[in-house]
């Protein structure tokens, strides 16, 4: 049995909050529409948004076939590492030199003009309340939802 060693690897492009940021006039807003029409590449997306996954689970969550082509998976893989909508998280190095590189997906993209970026980019505080409101959001769907459930079993009990 093979031992394993983890290690962490963070690219140098990629912002640790979650938050993708595009301006319009970016060379990867044309990738980014590509990558959001091929049903693939946003199934590809949208299982790296559960968790962190290895190539070969993510792949086979979303072909949904035991043995998934890699060479596919990895083709998606490269689109979404380069406009940055998915992140390395991880790297499990094996004693024989395998390595198993783990991904994850940024849950926001943020599409603004070309004279906000660099404001955008720098500042922290609007990643914060930009992750404050889609927190505030959910709470306050949840809320709804369960008052809404509240008052259809108080309407179904008195007319039953």
């Amino acid at each position: 049995m093979s031992e394993t060693k983890m290690s962490e690897e963070k690219p140098d492009d990629i912002d640790e909050d979650g938050l993708a940021i595009f301006s319009l006039e970016d060379e990867n807003i044309d990738e980014l529409g590509k990558i959001l029409s091929i049903k693939y590449s946003r199934d590809f997306y949208s299982v790296t948004l559960d968790g962190q996954f290895n190539l070969k689970e993510i792949a086979k969550k979303v072909s949904k076939d035991e043995n998934p082509r890699l060479p596919n998976a990895t083709h998606h893989k490269d689109r979404l590492l380069k406009t940055g909508l998915i992140k390395k998280e991880k790297k499990l190095q094996r004693k024989k030199g395998h390595v198993l590189n783990y991904y994850k997906g940024k849950p926001f993209i943020l599409i603004i003009p070309k004279e906000y970026e660099d404001q955008v980019k720098k500042s922290k505080d609007l990643k914060k309340v930009f992750a404050n409101m889609f927190n505030l959001t959910l709470s306050g769907i949840i809320a709804v939802a369960s008052l809404g459930l509240i008052g259809t079993t108080k309407l179904s009990g008195s007319f039953g």
